[in-house]
């Protein structure tokens, strides 16, 4: 049985950077199913494309989202192949914003789910990226201006922090801002965290990735 590392965050609050880290000590973040890097992400999104494509069924494409208050039968035996395929690895992760609205349904399928939930302290600076996200995204069909951006970061801030709300298990609360400022301080914490009483340890060496966020964020 697995254990499970969930990141929970809304879009461009530095969710990716977590990830990578995760990834780099050893959880499994979805290898050889994950998206691939762009231009918004050079480094990469590490976001398993399997679930992401689960979550997008019920959430919806791009920039739509809702809460999906039932799963049809189909689409939630799907979620549970998939929970029992990943949890016969020791350790390993995913992440995806739209979890901000799936994962009250995925979390009872995990065998030992664990959650580090971010954040981001600049509110201005997840509008900005998330404008320029639109504008480099999708050919522009979804651009949006500020006001708008502010407006859909308000939206998917409510999901988040139901789904911390009900999530029963152990949490970590990260901030972007912070991993950037003590990224070995969070490195040992994020290892500790997610490989707590397990019989292997994290490899060392994430908090390098937070430099090259720096050049590329």
């Amino acid at each position: 049985m697995g254990r499970s590392i969930i990141v929970l965050g809304c879009p461009r609050t530095g969710t990716s950077l977590v990830a990578a880290m995760l990834h780099h000590m050893g959880v499994d973040m979805g290898e050889g199913h994950l998206q691939p890097p762009d231009v918004n992400n050079p480094l990469g999104y590490y976001e398993d494309l399997r679930w992401q494509a689960l979550n997008k069924r019920l959430v919806g494409l791009q920039y739509e989202h809702c809460w999906p208050d039932t799963v049809d039968d189909d689409a939630l035996q799907q979620y549970r192949e998939l929970a029992a395929e990943c949890d016969r690895q020791e350790i390993w992760g995913m992440k995806d914003p739209r979890l901000c609205f799936t994962l009250h349904i995925i979390a009872p399928l995990l065998a030992d789910p664990r959650l580090v939930v971010v954040r981001r302290r600049s509110q201005e600076g997840v509008v900005a990226s998330l404008v320029r996200h639109s504008e480099r995204s999708y050919h522009g069909q979804y651009r949006m201006d500020a006001e708008q951006a502010a407006l859909l970061y308000a939206e998917w801030r409510i999901g988040l922090e139901r789904q911390v709300a009900m999530f029963g298990g152990p949490k970590l609360e990260a901030v972007y801002e912070d991993v950037i400022d003590a990224p070995r301080y969070w490195d040992a914490l994020l290892g500790r965290f997610a490989f707590k009483r397990l019989q292997i340890g994290p490899r060392p060496g994430a908090y390098h990735l937070v430099r090259s966020e720096m050049r590329h964020g």
